[in-house]
C-alpha cells in the first residue's frame, strides 16, 4: 500500500514539475472506446444459511468484480493525475465505474450482513468487504479531490496519506492468507501492491 502512496505522490511531484513530460506522457494514455461490460456482485438472498460453496463463489465474483473496475478505471486516473480533463464521454464512463464500484461494496456488504455464512467465513469475509471497500472509497475521494479544484488545499494534501487504518499490509496478508486455505483464487490483491 506504501508503494501506491508513494507512486501516487511521486507521479503528482513529476507531474507538477514538467508540462513537457505531461504532454509526453498523456500521449501515452489509452482510454478504452469500449463499453462497460463487469458484472457485479448481487444476491437477492436474505435470512439464510450460505453453505462453504456458495461463500467462496461469492467472494470470488466479489473479489474479481472488484478487480475488473479498478482495471477499468486505471487509464481514466492516468489522465486525471496529468491533470489533463476527461471529456464528457469519458466522465460518464469514469462515474459509472465508480457506481458500479459501489454498488458492488454495497451489495456485498449487505449479502454478508443479511445471511449466515459457514463458520470461519463471517469473520474473514467482513475483514474482505471493509478492506475492498475502504481501498475503493478511498481511491473515488482522492480523484474526487484531485479532479474537484486547480490546487490542493493543505489539508486536502493530508487526505493523501490517510488510507483507511484497515487497509494495511497486515489486514492484507490475512485476507490473502483466508483466500489461499479456501482456495479462492483472485488477482485483486496482487494489483493493489
Amino acid at each position: 500500500m506504501k508503494k501506491v502512496l508513494a507512486g501516487l505522490v511521486a507521479g503528482l511531484a513529476l507531474a507538477a514539475c514538467s508540462g513537457e513530460a505531461e504532454k509526453e506522457s498523456l500521449e501515452t494514455v489509452n482510454i478504452p472506446n469500449e463499453p462497460l461490460e463487469v458484472t457485479i456482485f448481487e444476491s437477492e438472498k436474505q435470512a439464510e444459511n450460505v453453505d462453504e460453496e456458495e461463500a467462496k463463489a461469492s467472494i470470488k465474483t466479489y473479489l474479481d468484480s472488484s478487480e475488473t473496475l479498478l482495471n477499468q478505471r486505471y487509464p481514466y486516473e492516468e489522465v486525471l493525475d496529468l491533470g489533463e480533463p476527461l471529456t464528457e464521454s469519458e466522465q460518464a464512463t469514469f462515474t459509472e465505474i465508480n457506481t458500479l464500484l459501489k454498488e458492488n461494496d454495497e451489495n456485498f456488504a449487505f449479502y454478508i450482513d443479511s445471511n449466515t455464512l459457514p463458520e470461519n467465513y463471517q469473520e474473514e469475509t467482513e475483514r474482505i468487504s471493509a478492506y475492498v471497500t475502504g481501498f475503493n472509497s478511498y481511491l473515488v475521494e482522492l480523484d474526487f479531490l484531485m479532479d474537484d479544484e486547480e490546487e490542493l488545499a493543505l489539508a486536502d494534501l493530508a487526505v493523501l496519506g490517510n488510507m483507511p487504518k484497515h487497509v494495511n499490509g497486515r489486514e492484507q496478508a490475512k485476507i490473502e492468507e483466508f483466500l489461499t486455505e479456501k482456495g479462492i483464487e483472485t488477482k485483486l490483491f496482487a494489483d493493489m501492491q
